[in-house]
């Protein structure tokens, strides 16, 4: 899928050479009617085998006829559902989906897997995940060949996972299901110092390295006039990530007059939550808010170079996520709401890349500082080139990978 978990896993075989690693791919056949296949930027030789996938989802919205189409605009009615239909998405996606929605792969690929593994002859797999039934194909693969060395990328958690809430009993059970699952695994990975903690109390005595996401774009080197301010988030928006505080701070700049409504503009790219819409409604700011849904990566990133502020909203501590190191990478300063003990608080910090804020106050006087800027210059202020941005192109984090799997 054009998502970011496949832009990581794309990123290790992409750079598998500058280590003199000899790297093959092992994945689904993409429902291009759903999803667009990101392995054209993969070398001309590549080495992809495709085994015919399910996804319960994808099976679902087949079922249902016409893809869903981007939304362009603020002019919606906010979703509903019936608690006939909640009640069925929640046996759905709690119960039936488990342990995700790709929970048929692995007996799917189990044969075809086996006869890729015996023809290539890997000293090493890597399973990553979500979707975690990848996680069930690499405990398969270690106990057939129990010569290869398995690596568990986590760029989600599994069973402490924040967006996934199970019922008791399977709540236990899965986090039984996980330990019992990983623990075969020569090493475990993941993308951030609060994912660690977490994944190091579920298996003690693990190292547990991390190898971050990172950005594959090359640095973005020149300002870019705005016809309009122009505030971006991109990336899919939960219903955890509350909007309310920055809509509320833009209102009160309008309201006392510091900003002009007629110069502001709000983008939104990525899926959006029913919390956005709501408080789009609640201040008033339909017209200054432009809703893309999905859109193709090569968008996204123009838009964030086109942006004068671009905006992370969490609810939780904060982990790294790609969104953070593609905004480094741009250098336009970041509006991070966060906790301020958290590791993108820290990161923006660090880099001098913006402004972490958990209060309206500090919202509003980096949103004014940002604007004084463009309504004086035209354009966007580029911060200034910090030394963190190269550590986390994706070809480091690659060849930080490869220095690890060359250990086992």
């Amino acid at each position: 899928m054009q998502a970011v978990g496949a832009l990581r896993a794309e990123s290790f075989y992409k750079y598998a050479s500058d280590s003199d690693v000899d790297a093959f791919v092992v994945t689904v056949e993409p429902n291009t009617r759903y999803t667009t296949s990101v392995d054209k930027d993969c070398p001309n030789d590549a080495k992809i085998f495709r085994i015919p996938g399910f996804n319960a989802n994808a099976y679902l919205r087949n079922l249902r006829g016409k893809p869903s189409k981007p939304v362009n605009s603020v002019n919606h009615s906010v979703q509903s559902a019936s608690p006939i239909k909640k009640f069925l998405y929640y046996i759905y996606r709690q119960i039936i989906c488990y342990p995700d929605t790709h929970f048929l792969w692995p007996f799917m690929a189990k044969k075809k897997l086996k006869e890729i593994i015996e023809k290539e002859k890997p000293d090493v797999i890597l399973t990553t995940a979500f979707p975690v039934s990848s996680f069930i194909l690499g405990k398969y693969i270690k106990k057939k060949f129990p010569e290869i060395k398995w690596v568990a990328d986590y760029r989600d958690l599994w069973s402490e996972h924040q967006w996934v809430y199970r019922p008791w009993p399977l709540s236990a059970l899965e986090k039984r299901l996980e330990k019992r699952t990983v623990k075969a695994a020569d090493l475990i990975l993941t993308t951030s110092s609060e994912f660690q903690k977490q994944l190091r109390k579920l298996f003690p005595g693990q190292e547990i390295p991390i190898i971050y996401n990172g950005y594959d774009e090359a640095v973005n080197d020149a300002s870019c006039k705005t016809q309009k301010f122009t505030i971006s988030y991109t990336g899919i928006l939960y219903e955890e990530q509350k909007t309310d505080l920055f809509f509320s701070s833009l209102r009160e700049l309008i309201d006392d007059k510091k900003i002009d409504s007629q110069n502001l503009q709000i983008d939104f790219y990525g899926k959006s939550s029913n919390d956005l819409f709501q408080n789009i409604d609640k201040y008033k700011l339909d017209s200054s808010v432009n809703i893309h849904g999905m859109v193709e990566r090569e968008k996204v990133i123009k838009a964030q170079r086109e942006s004068n502020i671009l905006l992370v909203i969490r609810w939780d501590d904060g982990p790294l996520h790609v969104k953070v190191f593609e905004y480094l990478s741009a250098r336009v300063p970041i509006l991070a709401m966060v906790k301020a003990e958290s590791e993108i608080a820290q990161l923006v910090n660090e880099a001098h890349a913006g402004q972490a804020a958990e209060d309206k106050n500090t919202i509003k006087e980096f949103i004014l500082q940002e604007y004084v800027y463009w309504e004086e210059n035209g354009t966007n202020r580029l911060i200034e080139k910090s030394d963190k941005v190269d550590e986390f192109s994706r070809s480091n984090q690659a060849k930080n990978l490869y220095n690890l799997l060359k250990e086992l």
